[in-house]
């Protein structure tokens, strides 16, 4: 999906008053999520299915993070706003999720500066130690 089109997503959902959230699936697994909130910012998801077949190749742009841990997954910051969006920002040691083993919440860091690229697995969902969270173009 071209980036003119999410943008035009977003301008819908900004500028409707009935519309609050919008999900849009593509090809190979993609959806876009897009979401208003409370205090009217938006927020953009990009996610593809488990199947790390259908990714481009890490290569020289993009790195993944990968959770260290099995156990649930929280981009939230104390349960309320994302500690990353995607498009946003983030540098090297930054906290960018964390994940709830045994009733203990394990913080991750991003390896890398850069922009997240794609947010795999949902809020709330389980993932397995090894399994990509995050992808990063290192190159923006």
């Amino acid at each position: 999906m071209r980036v003119s089109k999410i943008e035009r997503l977003i301008r819908l959902v900004e500028e409707s008053e009935q519309i609050s959230k919008l999900e849009v699936s593509g090809r190979k697994g993609l959806r876009v999520l897009i979401r208003k909130t409370t205090q009217g910012a938006k927020r953009v998801e990009k996610r593809v299915k488990e199947d790390e077949s259908k990714l481009p190749p890490p290569g020289p742009k993009y790195r993944l993070i990968r959770s260290p841990y099995t156990g649930t997954f929280s981009y939230l910051e104390l349960g309320k706003t994302p500690l990353v969006m995607i498009g946003g920002r983030v540098e090297a040691e930054q906290t960018v999720a964390a994940i709830i083993v045994d009733g203990e919440i394990k913080t991750i860091k991003s390896e890398y500066s850069g922009v997240i690229d794609m947010l795999f697995p949902e809020e709330g969902d389980s993932v397995e130690k090894g399994k990509p969270i995050y992808r990063i173009d290192v190159h923006v």
